[in-house]
């Protein structure tokens, strides 16, 4: 079996982060981890409506379960093809905590990020989970800051193709 990766997702939502983590997840045949803001109870209601008062307590579950995770594969206790952090990750500050915890434990990265075209924004505020709006992909694009250089040294990067 191959070692453990930690795999960070990057992309506007709609874009085709967590299908295809689901994807890669099936195709290996392992019981792997994806760890998500989205999956937090509260964060939505039953209709996607979005709940800004949980998105700090999401991204701490999150951030917990993935350190849990990467330390029980250090001691051996589970041996997943991946971990995967299946958020946005527009800005390296989001993305820092998770690749400083892998480089603890010596798990080694790969950063997937889904490239946009700006005649994407309305396909991805029709195809994303959550009812995000153009107007808001718009702004979330501002934010978008390019993988640091130093990081593409020493972390495997894949770019991937919005699909559909």
């Amino acid at each position: 079996m191959e070692e453990t990766k930690v795999i960070i997702m990057r992309g506007l939502p709609g874009s085709g982060k967590s299908t295809y983590l689901a994807k890669l997840d099936s195709e290996s045949g392992v019981n792997n981890i994806i760890v998500s803001a989205d999956r937090h109870p509260g964060l939505y209601d039953d209709s996607m409506n979005f709940n800004h008062e949980h998105l700090r307590a999401a991204h701490e579950a999150c951030f917990s379960q993935f350190h849990r995770a990467c330390e029980m594969v250090s001691k051996g206790e589970i041996s997943p093809e991946f971990i995967a952090v299946d958020n946005t990750n527009l800005q390296i500050w989001e993305m820092t905590p998770y690749e400083k915890v892998a480089g603890f434990y010596g798990i080694p990265v790969e950063i997937h990020v889904f490239r946009f075209h700006p005649n994407d924004f309305t396909r991805l505020a029709n195809r994303n989970n959550h009812k995000v709006p153009t107007s808001t992909l718009h702004r979330m694009i501002g934010k978008f800051e390019l993988t640091p250089y130093y990081w593409s040294k020493v972390h495997k990067t894949v770019t991937l193709d919005m699909e559909g």
